[in-house]
């Protein structure tokens, strides 16, 4: 959820995509633990948040630099 905020509201601090970075990778660490179909969704979904994350992070990048 933080990614998406991220990704599409103007924050100048670039928290939401921050933290949704963190949470993300802390959910893969601890999805390397659970097995079974819980650990599998975990692991698909905490990938997905990492690489929204990463986007909404470097959208905010690009868009200092644009300015």
């Amino acid at each position: 959820c933080f990614g998406l905020l991220g990704l599409f509201l103007i924050n100048p601090l670039a928290i939401p995509g921050v933290a949704g970075l963190v949470f993300s990778i802390w959910g893969r660490v601890r999805s390397r633990d659970s097995e079974g179909g819980a650990g599998r969704l975990t692991r698909v979904l905490s990938i997905i948040g990492i690489v929204v994350s990463a986007l909404a992070v470097v959208g905010f990048i690009l868009n200092l630099l644009r300015h």
